[in-house]
């Protein structure tokens, strides 16, 4: 079923016939002590019990529910729907949560190779997703470290059942999957040396670029008025302090802070939009993007809208298909914004599946200057479905917080909802730093009075009214900052 299929944001009543529909949970899903379930059985008239217990089901015969776990290794959910003589019944075998076992720690076999990144080609991944980074980790399955462009060569000193361990600088270790690194390599210097340092600016960006023999790991953090560019497996020519000054550059201090660990501090004169590092032939260059664009408003800059799903994505307990809602916002916030004279950036436009790095290569490819991922929520495992009745915001990255906290106040106040808050959190849509990037949980789609609405245009219209008042309060934000 399609958004705005109705035109008011009632639940509507609906007379029947009977039916049985369990979008969730599906036979296998796992769980402890309580389990949100949602879906619907066709009529407001019906009744449902769960387990022999009476529930409560809206006029269009949804339910959205929060129920007790049946005691037992094997817990079952029997749904049982009843319209008059007619009786539909179906049984949900779930799988009893155990507390997890403590994590194997690692216990690597030395290995010792050079090998180059190369992420094998694969029937299951996009040409998008064969072409970026792989993103590191600091231990087997944990967190996510730094992103390292295919093509690099690293020293490999250990393996662990299907990882590789990687060797940055003495004492700095990531791992990846083996099979992101099949290629063996050459064997070169664990630690290069950086010959030169040069500063540029083009009135858009300003650009920092250290010569290096070959393409190396880094990594860049940001606090207020500075970026720290990490290069691993680097020793720094000139350690001395050097003052400068390009484009919104104040200054630049090169330290080595450690065996093939040397930073480079670079202080701005203002926040940058964003930054990235890139290999140029000869040299490691990272690239500082000023706030110009957005400056000037809208109609200077290119805003990303990215539908969220598919693949993947929340089934409403009426029926609703999260991508198909967030297509319709999508299309909803481009027509808004190009009435306001922007110039909106539609990631997704049409039904197909699109991977997240397919998404993030649009978006680059576009230029895009800020991005916006647009989604419906649904609980996670033991939370209810009331869990998600307001709004969520993710940041990720530094440049994207303002923009997640402006979001998230006016896309709540326009579906008059409560704000849930603003997290960080490791999303793949998130990582791209060259834009300010959020992911925007507008409402809870799985429940029936949230996906009642936005199967209408007025509720539609609200969800895209309140993303459209959020970039336009950011936008106005910029303006401010500068006078």
């Amino acid at each position: 079923m399609s958004a705005c299929d109705r035109s008011d944001g009632t639940i509507p009543f609906r007379g029947g016939p009977l039916e049985l529909e369990i979008r969730y949970p599906q036979d296998g899903v796992s769980a402890a002590e309580s389990t949100a379930v949602w879906g619907s059985i066709g009529s407001g008239r019906a009744s449902l019990r769960i387990n022999g217990a009476s529930q409560r089901v809206e006029r269009n015969g949804a339910f959205a529910l929060f129920v007790p776990v049946p005691k037992g290794d094997a817990p079952v959910l029997r749904f049982e729907a009843k319209l008059g003589d007619a009786t539909l019944s179906e049984d949900v075998r779930l799988v009893r949560t155990r507390p997890a076992p403590p994590a194997e720690s690692p216990q690597p076999v030395s290995w010792g190779r050079w090998v180059r990144l190369r992420r094998l080609p694969s029937d299951t991944t996009d040409s998008a997703t064969q072409a970026r980074p792989i993103f590191s980790r600091w231990s087997p399955g944990g967190r996510i470290a730094l992103p390292l462009n295919q093509g690099l060569r690293l020293f490999a000193d250990a393996r662990w059942q299907n990882e590789m361990r990687l060797q940055l600088a003495p004492g700095v270790l990531v791992w990846i999957p083996t099979a992101d690194a099949d290629t063996l390599a050459p064997k070169r210097a664990v630690t290069l040396a950086a010959a030169s340092l040069s500063l540029s600016t083009d009135g858009s960006e300003s650009s920092i670029a250290v010569a290096l023999p070959e393409e190396v790991a880094t990594l860049v953090d940001f606090v207020p008025n500075t970026l720290t560019w990490t290069l691993y497996g680097v020793t720094l020519a000139n350690r001395s302090a050097g003052a400068a000054a390009a484009g919104t550059i104040r200054s630049v201090r090169q330290t080595d802070r450690g065996p093939g660990r040397a930073t480079i501090e670079v202080e701005l004169a203002e926040e940058p939009l964003g930054w990235r590092v890139e290999w140029q032939g000869d040299r490691q260059v990272l690239r500082i993007r000023n706030r110009s664009a957005v400056r000037a408003g809208l109609a200077a800059a290119l805003i990303g809208l990215d539908a969220g799903h598919p693949p993947l994505g929340t089934i409403g307990a009426d029926g609703l298909a999260e991508d198909s809602m967030t297509l319709a916002v999508a299309r909803a916030t481009a027509q808004r914004l190009r009435a306001l004279g922007g110039r909106p950036v539609l990631i997704r436009d049409d039904a197909s599946p699109m991977s997240l790095d397919a998404r993030l290569v649009a978006a680059d490819r576009a230029n895009v200057d800020l991005f916006v991922s647009i989604h419906g929520n649904s609980p996670g495992a033991g939370r209810p479905p009331t869990a998600v009745d307001g709004t969520l915001v993710y940041w990720l990255q530094p440049n994207g917080f303002t923009l997640g906290r402006a979001l998230l106040d006016e896309v709540s106040a326009s579906l008059d909802q409560r704000r849930i808050g603003l997290v960080r959190e490791d999303f793949a849509v998130l990582r791209a730093t060259w834009y300010p990037s959020v992911l925007v949980e507008g409402t809870g789609l799985v429940l029936p009075n949230r996906e009642a609405s936005l199967r209408t245009p007025a509720g539609v219209a609200a969800y895209a009214d309140g993303i459209v008042a959020g970039i336009v309060r950011w936008f106005d934000a910029q303006s401010a900052a500068r006078q």
